[in-house]
């Protein structure tokens, strides 16, 4: 298969589920949006964030908690 072809191969495989992409059940760990609600305010209160701080979201996966903080 010449390099033409595999990248179209891989497109389609990513384009299909892109189609059906669900930020909260690609993180996984989320399983509900009610949860990760509880899950981000629990997060922020332990690492005491305050409006005026910057965060910086290192590896951050399907990007729930930086989207939502």
């Amino acid at each position: 298969m010449d390099d033409f072809r595999e990248i179209k191969r891989i497109t389609r495989i990513y384009d299909k589920r892109a189609s059906t992409y669900n930020s909260l059940n690609a993180a996984g760990q989320w399983i509900s949006e009610n949860l990760a609600k509880d899950i981000i305010k629990e997060i922020i209160q332990k690492i005491e964030l305050i409006n005026s701080d910057k965060v910086l979201e290192i590896g951050c996966g399907s990007g729930v908690l930086g989207s939502k903080i």
